[in-house]
């Protein structure tokens, strides 16, 4: 309490929660496409609880102990192979349990392609396709019309903006590309 020659204020209260923390929730990046820089992210618990520190496990060995909610793996990781990251968040009475994500390093799945119209002028054809859940971090989708390269990134949707000619047939396609190879194409 602060008294001043005006009086007293009140006093500034925080409680602190002594407690175990709650299971951070871990999602994986892919930041390159050499099968390396593998990023993990994890959230931090909202549940008032001071962290002494975050340890990372890869299939049960401890690569990162610290106080960052992310660290990047620069190992390089082997193809065909299944990774088990878990994260558990150390308070002062004890650890959480371990949130855990597993990544697979292999070639993805075709994806599978869906157009819609988007409007009456034959043009803006939606491109769209799902994330797969086959755990393969992908690094980029690539679409093409006919041949042709329209787009690249990670969103899994394109619009084509491009006026489109009646009476002609075009063929798109989508590549899923891992840092261990390129899909099929889904037509």
């Amino acid at each position: 309490v602060a008294v001043s020659c005006a009086g007293s204020s009140t006093a500034g209260v925080k409680s602190v929660n002594i407690s175990i923390p709650s299971t951070p929730d871990v999602t994986l990046f892919q930041t390159d496409n050499t099968c390396s820089n593998l990023q993990i992210r994890w959230s931090i618990p909202d549940d008032d609880i001071p962290i002494v520190k975050y340890s990372v496990y890869r299939n049960n060995v401890s690569i990162y102990t610290g106080l960052d909610n992310q660290y990047t793996d620069n190992t390089q990781l082997s193809i065909s192979t299944v990774y088990e990251y878990s994260v558990v968040a150390v308070s002062c009475a004890g650890s959480s349990t371990a949130g855990v994500k597993s990544v697979n390093i292999a070639i993805p799945s075709s994806p599978v392609v869906t157009l819609s119209q988007t409007d009456t002028t034959c043009s803006n054809l939606l491109i769209s396709w799902p994330i797969p859940d086959d755990n393969i971090p992908i690094v980029k989708y690539s679409v093409y019309r006919n041949t042709t390269l329209v787009y690249t990134g990670l969103d899994n949707q394109y619009t084509d903006n491009t006026q489109l000619s009646i009476s002609t047939v075009y063929e798109y396609s989508v590549v899923a590309v891992s840092c261990a190879g390129t899909s099929t194409a889904g037509v």
